[in-house]
């Protein structure tokens, strides 16, 4: 943004709508509105169409949003709605509110910040023209390669992308509620939607809406009409004019709810604390000799099952709401392996309700690992390359199959972990777990490879119908090749010498998973392809990654010279 552009900008957002909001709401001119949230959410049903075409509920519209700007799904004990009609209508007061993520301590420092979050006058200088503190840093950061940027100038671009959405609510630019009746199916605000000639009288209604519904909730002047008379009227306005089928009264209601339970986002912790006890209490008492049964494991059990069913009923809910299956992007994506991952545990939890525990953990990783920042949980519409029940086929089948092999690897460190405690008192109770988990670890792989075979030769046939190819050496194609070999030996290993040993087998189904990491995050978020998400922008790997890696290594490490040595000392017994 040039010296000036901010401040000519802003004096201009919606005119007429802001003339009418200030006559009609005189008394607020020396305080900023505030709109309750029961009121607020109320207004967040109404349909709007969002930036790339999508008519949903403007609450949706401003979770996204409020996402995007301050990492959180709530702000100050607002709601998301609460915080988008604050910047819409009253900007004045708002543009000195931290809402602003500034992720970075050399960022803030800066822009001489105090606390984690910036305020849209910290970085926007209205009263000396305009004066935009990022724009320096901006021109510096696009000038450079996607691969040449640092650490700080991603911040600086993801920064100014706050910005510029803080900006947008100010101008009111997403508030699409009108159709406009231009022979299109685009919406727009009610300036926009004026400006394409409408008549007299809806122009006056068009105009006068919003204005009045702010009155008839903030206690202001004398309302002409309740609140809930104004979106009854806008939603009719909307049906008449939209010019294509809009989401029924259920879709709608559905997507509420949706984004207001969070249904996923409560599910990792869950899934991840009840895992973690059940595997605590299950190795305790193996390692005590004790039979595993009793109340304890079993409502356990029933508490990850519970989180199953509402883990179903979410993606049921985001198939319904986006009409397509839930597998179209990254975040998608690990929702659907989180969900296989669960499946595979309570299939085979009447054999064994440690590989439950353990495919409980590792669902709620998957899903905290779906919420990371890099993830973005927009629902969107599919583009016409996706729209193929060949895609729904190949992506439910291949992303299956990273559940099974996850599975694996749990089940994998699970064997090493009982490996270290193995002594004398024990070893006979201890190697019999460890074989009952080493043969449901090996049946589990076996799955997750069949999956994993036929979700790439689906793939291939997908491929033919959207790029004339069965086969193109794509980034994606060739990892999920190498997946498969890998995996072929690891299943095949027991039939190779010097390679029968549960030890190495479980040590394989353990680090095999690295050729299912890559396959999936390193083509997706670091490598150019058509299976890309990031087109090539790299995302920083996170700290953990390192040390879980090396924990894992030191864990292999201890566990094969304690496995090892027991077996001497019993065939030495012998």
């Amino acid at each position: 943004m040039t010296p000036g552009h901010w401040a000519s900008n802003y004096r201009k957002p919606a005119a007429a709508l802001v003339l009418i909001l200030l006559t009609s709401l005189s008394p607020l001119k020396s305080q900023h509105l505030v709109i309750e949230r029961k009121a607020a959410d109320s207004f967040g049903a109404v349909l709007a169409q969002d930036q790339k075409g999508r008519t949903k509920p403007l609450y949706t519209i401003s979770s996204d949003i409020l996402r995007k700007v301050a990492g959180e799904n709530s702000f100050e004990g607002m709601s998301p709605m609460q915080v988008f009609l604050g910047c819409s209508f009253d900007f004045y007061h708002w543009q000195n509110v931290p809402l602003i993520k500034v992720s970075s301590a050399e960022l803030r420092r800066e822009l001489n910040l105090k606390g984690e979050k910036a305020a849209f006058s910290d970085i926007v200088k209205l009263a000396k023209d305009g004066g935009y503190l990022l724009g320096p840093l901006v021109d510096k950061a696009y000038a450079k390669s996607v691969t040449e940027r640092t650490k700080f100038d991603k911040e600086v671009i993801k920064v100014d992308e706050r910005v510029n959405i803080c900006y947008m609510m100010s101008r009111g630019d997403f508030m699409h509620i009108f159709p406009l009746r231009d022979g299109t199916d685009h919406w727009g605000s009610a300036e926009e939607a004026v400006r394409h000639g409408i008549g007299q009288e809806d122009s006056l209604f068009v105009i006068s809406l919003i204005p009045l519904w702010a009155q008839s909730v903030t206690s202001v002047g004398h309302p002409m009409a309740p609140p809930a008379d104004y979106i009854t009227a806008l939603t009719d306005y909307q049906h008449r004019h939209a010019g294509y089928e809009l989401p029924s009264e259920w879709k709608v209601k559905a997507e509420l709810f949706y984004y207001k339970a969070r249904i996923f986002e409560k599910l990792f912790p869950w899934y991840a604390a009840v895992g973690l006890i059940m595997i605590i209490a299950i190795i305790t008492m193996i390692i005590r000799g004790r039979e595993l049964s009793g109340a304890v494991l079993k409502v356990l059990a029933l508490l990850v099952a519970a989180g199953f069913l509402f883990h179903t009923l979410g993606l049921g809910i985001r198939w319904y709401i986006s009409g397509h299956s839930p597998m179209s992007n990254g975040y998608e994506s690990m929702l659907f392996i989180s969900w296989v991952t669960l499946l595979a545990g309570l299939i085979f939890s009447r054999r064994s309700l440690l590989t439950l525990a353990a495919t409980s953990v590792l669902g709620g990783l998957t899903l905290m690992v779906a919420h990371l920042s890099f993830m973005d949980p927009e629902i969107t519409n599919l583009v016409p390359v996706l729209r193929s029940y060949w895609l729904t086929l190949h992506v439910s089948v291949i992303t299956g199959s990273y559940g099974f092999l996850g599975l694996g690897a749990i089940l994998g460190i699970i064997v090493l972990v009982m490996m270290l405690f193995i002594h004398d008192g024990n070893r006979a109770r201890i190697s019999a777990v460890i074989d009952e988990l080493t043969v449901i670890n090996y049946r589990t792989l076996t799955l997750g490879l069949y999956f994993l075979t036929i979700g790439t030769f689906l793939g291939a046939i997908w491929a033919n119908e959207s790029w004339g190819r069965y086969w193109g050496w794509d980034p994606k194609e060739t990892w999920s090749l190498i997946t498969i070999i890998v995996y072929t030996l690891v299943t095949h290993s027991r039939m190779m010498p010097g390679m029968k040993e549960t030890y190495i087998f479980n040590l394989l189904s353990l680090f095999a998973l690295s050729s299912v990491l890559m396959t999936y995050f390193g083509v997706n978020y670091y490598l150019s392809g058509l299976h890309s998400y990031a087109g090539g922008d790299a995302v920083p790997v996170p700290a953990f990654v390192y040390v879980a890696v090396a924990v894992l290594i030191s864990l292999a490490v201890a566990a094969g010279y304690k496995y090892r040595r027991a077996l001497k000392r019993q065939v030495g017994g012998n």
